[in-house]
């Protein structure tokens, strides 16, 4: 996070640090994505945030969900999630808050 956009650029000869299946083509990815089968989650507010692909035929595990509420849940227990859910590997995680001090989460 945090990464200016040019050091997210792959230069000749690197490898992405991952390998990408054959049939992981931009067609591929734009029919899925067509077709409802897949998503690419953006923000316009999160410029810093790396491209990747949510569907059935995309590879993503875990996905986590925080967020506190004007009913439940405490900022520091919504931080804790957030810090188990980084420490088991999640691909994703989703603030979901509707409470107060959203922004400080």
């Amino acid at each position: 996070l945090g990464r200016r956009p040019e050091e997210h650029a792959r230069r000749d000869g690197e490898d992405w640090g991952a390998s990408i299946p054959p049939y992981v083509t931009p067609e591929f990815v734009r029919a899925e994505v067509a077709a409802g089968r897949a998503i690419i989650p953006a923000n316009i507010n999160h410029p810093e945030a790396e491209p990747m692909i949510i569907g059935r035929n995309f590879l993503v595990k875990i996905n986590a969900n925080i967020g506190n509420s004007a009913v439940s849940s405490s900022m520091a227990e919504e931080v804790d999630k957030l810090v188990w859910a980084i420490r088991w590997g999640a691909d994703t995680v989703m603030d979901l808050s509707t409470g107060r001090n959203i922004h400080t989460i």
